[in-house]
């Protein structure tokens, strides 16, 4: 009987893991490493990143991107500039920059990171090559992950119960 118990409250946690890992908003992160081709100083990079997350750089973006425009209908400019900021960040590293760019959205982080590092690059006024591809990864748990923490919580509950009724009787 203590057996089946463990066995029940383990499948019931793998299905609550499952569950729970199709309920789980998807987030998608796109990154990119660049590397200047001639000498750029932290200072200018920095600048650079400055400029290209910066409300008047980001507004034109907004108006060009087929996303945002459609965008534009319902939400205010402003805050859809301010969503940009808030999914973006450029850091700056030795000789280059690292982009990152995080939305629900997987091919809208793609093209992003991708106008991130091209107005990072004009804006820098320098040369620069690909060091690592644009490239899109989902962030946080995963399906599998989610259905073993969960067989592991109803197994670890299982056996508590096992543990409890063992010693009543």
């Amino acid at each position: 009987m203590a057996l089946e118990i463990a066995a029940i409250l383990t499948a019931t946690g793998a299905i609550a893991g499952f569950v729970a890992a199709h309920m789980l908003p998807r987030c998608y992160i796109s990154r990119a490493a660049v590397a200047f081709t001639e000498q750029v100083s932290n200072d200018r990079c920095v600048f650079a990143a400055n400029q290209t997350l910066s409300a008047a750089a980001l507004k034109p973006i907004v108006v060009q991107n087929a996303y945002y425009t459609s965008a534009l209908d319902f939400t205010p400019e402003e805050e859809l500039v301010e969503r940009i900021q808030q999914s973006g960040t450029i850091r700056c590293v030795s000789g280059g920059f690292r982009v990152d760019f995080a939305d629900d959205d997987r091919y809208l982080t793609l093209e992003m990171a991708r106008v991130l590092v091209e107005e990072t690059g004009k804006n820098a006024n320098a040369a620069m090559k690909v060091i690592e591809p644009i490239h899109s990864g989902r962030t946080g748990p995963g399906y599998g992950q989610c259905v073993l923490m969960g067989m592991g919580g109803g197994l670890v509950l299982g056996l508590m119960a096992i543990g409890s009724a063992s010693r009543r009787g």
